[in-house]
C-alpha cells in the first residue's frame, strides 16, 4: 500500500516538473514619436506607462503630471525641471514637453522612479525598459523619413525622403522655377542628433549635405559641379517642409 502511494505521488511530481513554465513574453513598443532633447531621449507619457501598469493624471491648467504605480507617486510639470517621487525632490536634466498635445517625459527618470531598469543602445537607438516581467522595446521613430514641399511659395517641386535606417535614408529631390531641376540619391547621417546627412560625390564630383530642423530640411548642393550637372540652370539649394 505505501509502495502504491509513493509511486502516484512520484507521478504526480513527474507531471508537475514536465509541466513547462509560463513564460512572460516581452511587450514590444513601436513608438510613432520620439523626441531627443539634451541628448535625453523623451517619450509619450501615457503609451509607456500604461503600458507598465502605471495609471497617469494630467492638470491642464497647471500642466502637472501626477504618475501613480503601487505605492510610488511620481510628480512633473511641463514647465519645471523640478521632479518629486513620493516625498523626495529631483532635479531633472531635461524636463517633460508638450509636443502636437501630448506629453513626453524622460525616459530613464520616470521608469527608474518606478522601479524599472533601463538601457540603452547607441547603435541601434533603442531603449529596453524591464518591469515585474514586462519587457518594453521603445525605438525612436523615423526623423527624416516623409513628404516635403518647397518653404518658398514661388518654387515647384517635392522633397521625398524614404527607406529610413539608423544610418542612411534615400531621397528624391525636385525643384522647379522655368526650368526643372531634380536629384536622387542616398544620403548618410552623419551627426550625433540626426540632423545632419550628406552624399557621396558622384562621378561629377556632385555630392549634396541635407540638414534637418523640426519639420523642415534644407537641400544644400556642395559645389558648382552640382549646378551645372543639373543642366538646366537652376540650383536645388532650397528648404522644403513637411
Amino acid at each position: 500500500m505505501m509502495r502504491q502511494a509513493a509511486l502516484f505521488l512520484l507521478s504526480v511530481l513527474l507531471l508537475v516538473i514536465s509541466i513547462p513554465a509560463e513564460r512572460t513574453e516581452a511587450r514590444q513598443l513601436q513608438l510613432d514619436t520620439a523626441v531627443m532633447e539634451n541628448n535625453r531621449f523623451l517619450i509619450p507619457l501615457r503609451e509607456v506607462m500604461e503600458s507598465l501598469d502605471a495609471s497617469v493624471q494630467y492638470e491642464h491648467s497647471t500642466q502637472s503630471i501626477r504618475i501613480i504605480r503601487g505605492s510610488t507617486r511620481v510628480g512633473l510639470n511641463v514647465r519645471s525641471t523640478t521632479a518629486y517621487v513620493n516625498n523626495a525632490r529631483f532635479q531633472l536634466d531635461q524636463q517633460p514637453v508638450l509636443i502636437d498635445g501630448r506629453t513626453f517625459v524622460p525616459l530613464r527618470f520616470v521608469s527608474e522612479s518606478l522601479g524599472a531598469s533601463v538601457g540603452w543602445n547607441q547603435q541601434t537607438r533603442e531603449a529596453s525598459v524591464s518591469l515585474d516581467g514586462t519587457e518594453l522595446l521603445v525605438t525612436e521613430a523615423p526623423l527624416w523619413a516623409g513628404y516635403y514641399e518647397p518653404a518658398a511659395s514661388w518654387l515647384g517641386g517635392y522633397l521625398h525622403i524614404t527607406q529610413e535606417t539608423k544610418d542612411s535614408f534615400y531621397f528624391q529631390a525636385h525643384a522647379a522655377y522655368r526650368h526643372v531641376g531634380s536629384v536622387e540619391r542616398r544620403a548618410f547621417i552623419q551627426s550625433y542628433d540626426r540632423s545632419r546627412a550628406v552624399t557621396a560625390p558622384d562621378e561629377y564630383g556632385c555630392s549634396f549635405t541635407l540638414i534637418r530642423n523640426g519639420n523642415n530640411v534644407r537641400l544644400v548642393e556642395n559645389s558648382y559641379d552640382c549646378y551645372v550637372w543639373s543642366g538646366v540652370g537652376i540650383d536645388l539649394n532650397h528648404t522644403f517642409t513637411k
